[in-house]
């Protein structure tokens, strides 16, 4: 060990952290899977997502853009009750 790293200590496990999975795609894999819906319709929601009410149905991770699928259901869901 170099004299210049600090040690670092850690006071939790990392089986102790809570495990989230979710269910996420990219936009052109999401549309792939989702015929129905193009890219630039699902771009265009995400660009107007506080119009839309689409703020939790998608995240940035580095330059991806990852839908949610899960709120992206209950999102569309909460659409067809609203009409």
């Amino acid at each position: 060990m170099s004299t210049n790293q600090v040690p670092v200590t850690v006071d939790y496990e990392i089986d102790e952290l809570p495990k989230v999975a979710r269910n996420l795609a990219t936009i052109r894999e999401f549309c792939r899977v989702n015929g129905w819906l193009r890219p630039g319709t699902l771009r265009y929601w995400i660009f107007h997502h506080e119009r839309y009410g689409f703020t939790n149905c998608f995240l940035h991770v580095g330059g991806k853009v990852l839908i949610d699928i899960d709120r992206f259901d209950a999102w569309i869901e909460a659409q067809n009750e609203s009409n």
